[in-house]
């Protein structure tokens, strides 16, 4: 489950960057983007598949929610086809991500799905989408610093928790021992 929130966490680091928004893109955009940005995910076995997961996990049915009660602005759609990336036939997914709050028509279903309307191509280089360009970097490290940062944040608290249940309980006693 850790490795899905972080696939899913890098997932919505690259939906950032203003090239990967505001047009329609195949899984496969996504996950070479992610590949090229952080390269330290392909040893724990990530592959596109695992990244649709995490998607879905963390979003769930609100990306297939094309009115206002969807306030993340991220959408998505499937179809049965071919990605622009001459991959062989198979379940290509489609994300749309633009601001919070906005909203993109919903694409038909059926043989005039969504396929006619990725921009995949409009990104430049179909294979590495995202390798050499300046503001890409590997942000994993900062992600698993985050991760720790927030986990020692939690035991400190849980910790003070902890004091302030002892010092009551220690109060209770001292005051039954003074009572008897």
């Amino acid at each position: 489950m850790k490795k899905l929130l972080m696939y899913y966490q890098c997932w919505l680091e690259v939906t950032k960057q203003q090239r990967y928004r505001d047009k329609w893109l195949t899984d496969e955009t996504y996950f070479r983007a992610i590949k090229a940005q952080f390269p330290t995910l392909e040893s724990l076995g990530f592959d596109r598949g695992k990244m649709n997961k995490a998607i879905s996990s963390y979003d769930g049915t609100i990306l297939d929610d094309f009115t206002e009660s969807n306030q993340t602005g991220r959408f998505r759609r499937q179809a049965y086809g071919y990605d622009p990336f001459g991959t062989p036939k198979r379940k290509v997914m489609g994300y749309y991500v633009t601001a919070p709050g906005g909203l993109v028509e919903r694409p038909p279903d059926g043989k005039k799905s969504f396929l006619f309307l990725p921009q995949d191509q409009s990104i430049g280089d179909h294979y590495s989408v995202a390798r050499g360009v300046p503001e890409i970097v590997d942000l994993m490290s900062e992600i698993v610093e985050q991760s720790l940062a927030k986990r020692k944040a939690d035991a400190k608290l849980a910790a003070v928790d902890e004091v302030k249940i002892i010092s009551v309980l220690l109060m209770m006693f001292s005051y039954f021992i003074l009572q008897n």
